[in-house]
């Protein structure tokens, strides 16, 4: 029998560089985002995920002014849809804090904030950063700008938050979901979808 073991580390800045953050979709060309003020900021987080989208809220203030709402999986439709009656087109981004996936594939943000992000799509074409879970956007495939990072945590998000405010983008995913990404796709460096 042979044994291979395989270890795996994202501290080095080189890896770090090549994926990290990812733009697989800008079908709305709303990557990096042309508004400085007046953004609504929505941050979910599942209640595991402690501190979750800290990193980004801060470095984004740095560069722009949001009115930032955090949201879990409890928060109600009602309180969903105050935020989306406050945004105006273009002015809505959405941050997903989720390391993990569920069970048999099922991706860890619960049905009603998913149904609400498929709901407001096309009249906000909100900018969707997904921090950690790459596969989330499986759950609402009709935005058009997907930003992702495939780790959580201070680095990754910041890296995010600068890229959407205008920081170059070089990052490939690593990673594919069939009919909707392929592993090294990009659309901000050449290829992807």
């Amino acid at each position: 029998m042979r044994t291979a073991v395989v270890i795996l580390n994202w501290n080095g800045r080189p890896w770090l560089e090549r994926f990290l953050p990812t733009v697989l979709r800008n079908t709305a060309e709303q990557i990096p985002l042309r508004l400085r003020s007046g953004l609504e900021l929505v941050v979910y987080t599942p209640e595991t995920e402690f501190g979750g989208g800290n990193a980004f809220v801060d470095e984004f203030r740095k560069r722009a002014s949001a009115t930032v709402t955090r949201v879990g999986p409890q928060t109600s439709r009602a309180a969903l849809n105050a935020v989306a009656a406050r945004a105006s087109r273009g002015q809505l981004v959405i941050v997903t804090v989720v390391r993990r996936v569920e069970g048999r594939g099922r991706v860890a943000i619960v049905e009603p904030f998913a149904e609400w992000i498929r709901d407001i799509a096309l009249r906000l074409q909100p900018v969707v950063v997904a921090a950690g879970n790459p596969y989330v956007i499986g759950q609402f495939p009709n935005i058009e700008s997907y930003m992702v990072t495939y780790s959580v945590g201070e680095a990754p998000e910041r890296a995010a938050a600068r890229a959407l405010l205008g920081a170059p983008i070089t990052g490939r995913s690593p990673v594919s979901l069939p009919g909707v990404f392929s592993r090294m796709d990009s659309t901000m460096t050449g290829g992807g979808r």
